[in-house]
Protein backbone atom coordinates (compact mmCIF):
# COMPACT_ATOMS: atom_id res chain seq x y z
CA UNK A 1 0.00 0.00 0.00
CA UNK A 2 1.34 3.38 -1.02
CA UNK A 3 2.39 6.00 1.84
CA UNK A 4 -0.54 9.06 1.94
CA UNK A 5 1.13 12.36 1.96
CA UNK A 6 -1.20 13.16 5.44
CA UNK A 7 -3.03 10.77 7.59
CA UNK A 8 -6.27 9.96 6.46
CA UNK A 9 -7.52 10.39 9.96
CA UNK A 10 -6.70 13.75 9.76
CA UNK A 11 -8.98 14.90 6.52
CA UNK A 12 -11.66 12.67 8.11
CA UNK A 13 -11.22 14.56 11.39
CA UNK A 14 -11.72 17.75 9.34
CA UNK A 15 -14.59 16.76 6.93
CA UNK A 16 -17.46 17.65 9.24
CA UNK A 17 -15.61 20.91 10.53
CA UNK A 18 -14.25 23.37 8.02
CA UNK A 19 -15.16 26.36 6.40
CA UNK A 20 -13.99 29.63 5.18
CA UNK A 21 -10.77 29.74 3.07
CA UNK A 22 -6.84 30.14 4.66
CA UNK A 23 -5.75 33.70 4.83
CA UNK A 24 -3.67 32.66 7.75
CA UNK A 25 0.72 33.17 7.32
CA UNK A 26 2.97 30.64 6.73
CA UNK A 27 5.03 29.34 9.95
CA UNK A 28 8.44 31.27 9.33
CA UNK A 29 9.32 33.61 12.23
CA UNK A 30 11.85 31.65 14.80
CA UNK A 31 12.09 32.74 18.19
CA UNK A 32 14.99 30.18 19.28
CA UNK A 33 16.76 27.48 17.88
CA UNK A 34 14.19 24.62 19.19
CA UNK A 35 10.83 26.51 18.21
CA UNK A 36 9.44 28.65 16.01
CA UNK A 37 5.57 30.81 16.11
CA UNK A 38 2.77 29.62 13.85
CA UNK A 39 0.45 32.18 12.65
CA UNK A 40 -3.09 31.58 11.34
CA UNK A 41 -5.98 33.45 11.51
CA UNK A 42 -6.66 36.02 14.71
CA UNK A 43 -4.01 33.36 16.34
CA UNK A 44 -0.62 32.85 16.86
CA UNK A 45 1.26 29.87 18.80
CA UNK A 46 4.78 28.44 19.14
CA UNK A 47 5.70 24.65 17.73
CA UNK A 48 8.97 23.38 17.73
CA UNK A 49 11.58 23.80 15.28
CA UNK A 50 11.32 21.20 12.30
CA UNK A 51 7.72 21.51 12.04
CA UNK A 52 7.24 22.85 8.11
CA UNK A 53 4.17 23.91 6.09
CA UNK A 54 3.11 20.68 4.44
CA UNK A 55 -0.29 21.97 2.80
CA UNK A 56 1.27 20.91 -0.94
CA UNK A 57 0.98 17.34 0.60
CA UNK A 58 -2.71 17.33 1.39
CA UNK A 59 -4.05 14.94 -1.10
CA UNK A 60 -6.39 16.12 -3.77
CA UNK A 61 -7.28 19.66 -1.53
CA UNK A 62 -6.55 23.20 -1.78
CA UNK A 63 -7.31 25.55 0.62
CA UNK A 64 -10.68 26.24 -1.16
CA UNK A 65 -11.56 22.70 -1.45
CA UNK A 66 -10.29 21.74 2.40
CA UNK A 67 -10.06 25.12 4.21
CA UNK A 68 -7.38 25.38 6.54
CA UNK A 69 -5.05 28.39 7.94
CA UNK A 70 -2.24 25.94 9.00
CA UNK A 71 -0.84 22.62 8.10
CA UNK A 72 2.28 21.44 9.45
CA UNK A 73 4.42 18.23 9.71
CA UNK A 74 7.42 16.81 11.71
CA UNK A 75 9.55 15.92 9.33
CA UNK A 76 12.09 15.42 11.24
CA UNK A 77 10.03 12.73 13.53
CA UNK A 78 12.13 8.67 13.31
CA UNK A 79 8.90 6.62 12.25
CA UNK A 80 5.66 7.71 11.60
CA UNK A 81 5.64 11.42 11.06
CA UNK A 82 3.08 13.75 12.69
CA UNK A 83 0.44 16.30 11.64
CA UNK A 84 -0.97 18.98 12.41
CA UNK A 85 -3.98 20.93 10.47
CA UNK A 86 -5.62 23.79 11.90
CA UNK A 87 -8.83 24.99 10.02
CA UNK A 88 -12.05 27.16 10.47
CA UNK A 89 -15.53 27.87 10.28
CA UNK A 90 -17.36 30.99 10.32
CA UNK A 91 -21.46 31.31 9.87
CA UNK A 92 -24.28 29.16 10.19
CA UNK A 93 -25.22 28.09 13.96
CA UNK A 94 -21.64 28.23 15.16
CA UNK A 95 -22.59 32.05 17.00
CA UNK A 96 -25.64 30.07 19.00
CA UNK A 97 -24.00 26.61 19.62
CA UNK A 98 -22.20 25.40 22.30
CA UNK A 99 -19.32 23.71 21.92
CA UNK A 100 -21.32 20.36 22.67
CA UNK A 101 -24.04 20.74 19.69
CA UNK A 102 -20.61 21.39 17.78
CA UNK A 103 -19.20 18.68 18.66
CA UNK A 104 -22.52 16.13 18.86
CA UNK A 105 -23.04 17.51 14.94
CA UNK A 106 -19.48 16.19 14.09
CA UNK A 107 -19.64 12.86 14.99
CA UNK A 108 -23.27 12.74 13.58
CA UNK A 109 -22.14 13.67 10.17
CA UNK A 110 -18.87 12.16 10.64
CA UNK A 111 -18.54 8.75 12.42
CA UNK A 112 -16.00 7.03 13.49
CA UNK A 113 -14.65 4.54 10.28
CA UNK A 114 -14.48 1.17 10.43
CA UNK A 115 -12.34 -0.03 13.19
CA UNK A 116 -11.93 3.89 14.41
CA UNK A 117 -12.54 4.37 18.21
CA UNK A 118 -13.35 8.39 19.73
CA UNK A 119 -13.58 9.17 23.51
CA UNK A 120 -15.81 11.58 24.68
CA UNK A 121 -14.93 15.39 24.44
CA UNK A 122 -12.80 16.26 27.34
CA UNK A 123 -12.68 20.24 28.17
CA UNK A 124 -9.53 22.42 28.34
CA UNK A 125 -8.47 25.92 28.03
CA UNK A 126 -7.25 27.71 24.17
CA UNK A 127 -5.63 30.89 25.28
CA UNK A 128 -8.28 31.32 27.90
CA UNK A 129 -11.34 30.38 25.22
CA UNK A 130 -13.34 27.07 26.57
CA UNK A 131 -12.63 24.68 24.12
CA UNK A 132 -13.26 20.76 23.61
CA UNK A 133 -10.53 17.71 22.86
CA UNK A 134 -11.99 14.48 21.51
CA UNK A 135 -9.37 11.70 20.08
CA UNK A 136 -10.62 9.30 17.44
CA UNK A 137 -8.04 6.51 17.17
CA UNK A 138 -7.44 3.94 14.37
CA UNK A 139 -5.04 2.35 12.45
CA UNK A 140 -3.41 3.08 9.01
CA UNK A 141 -0.80 0.40 6.92
CA UNK A 142 -0.83 -1.41 10.56
CA UNK A 143 0.66 1.34 12.53
CA UNK A 144 -1.76 2.36 15.43
CA UNK A 145 -1.85 6.21 14.88
CA UNK A 146 -4.43 8.67 16.86
CA UNK A 147 -5.64 11.96 16.14
CA UNK A 148 -6.43 14.92 18.84
CA UNK A 149 -9.25 17.04 17.78
CA UNK A 150 -9.90 20.27 19.72
CA UNK A 151 -13.03 22.72 18.74
CA UNK A 152 -13.10 26.47 19.96
CA UNK A 153 -15.38 29.05 19.31
CA UNK A 154 -13.33 32.69 18.98
CA UNK A 155 -15.20 36.07 17.25
CA UNK A 156 -17.90 34.19 15.46
CA UNK A 157 -15.51 31.57 14.17
CA UNK A 158 -14.80 27.86 15.17
CA UNK A 159 -11.54 26.11 15.19
CA UNK A 160 -10.62 22.76 14.70
CA UNK A 161 -7.18 21.75 15.33
CA UNK A 162 -6.47 17.84 14.32
CA UNK A 163 -3.09 16.83 15.57
CA UNK A 164 -2.61 13.27 14.23
CA UNK A 165 0.76 10.91 15.83
CA UNK A 166 1.55 7.30 16.60
CA UNK A 167 -0.05 6.26 19.24
CA UNK A 168 2.65 6.92 22.44
CA UNK A 169 4.15 9.30 20.70
CA UNK A 170 6.22 11.36 23.69
CA UNK A 171 7.56 13.66 21.28
CA UNK A 172 4.94 14.31 19.28
CA UNK A 173 2.68 15.08 22.67
CA UNK A 174 5.45 17.46 23.78
CA UNK A 175 4.69 19.47 20.35
CA UNK A 176 1.10 19.46 21.02
CA UNK A 177 1.35 20.47 24.92
CA UNK A 178 3.57 23.04 23.14
CA UNK A 179 1.16 24.23 20.41
CA UNK A 180 -2.01 24.79 23.06
CA UNK A 181 0.02 26.07 25.82
CA UNK A 182 1.63 28.68 23.44
CA UNK A 183 -1.98 29.67 22.02
CA UNK A 184 -2.36 33.14 21.91
CA UNK A 185 -5.92 35.10 20.30
CA UNK A 186 -4.84 37.62 18.44
CA UNK A 187 -8.15 39.72 17.81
Amino acid sequence: MRARPLPVLVLLALAGATGCGSDGDKPTKTVAATTQVVRGFQFRSVMPAGWTDVSDQIAGSSSQDLPYDLALGDRTAPGFKPSLVVARKRGGAIGSSTLQEIEATIRKTDPPAKGQSVDDAKPLQLGRVEALQSTIRGKQDGKALETRRIIAKHGGTLYTISFTSAVGDARADAALARLLSGWRWTS
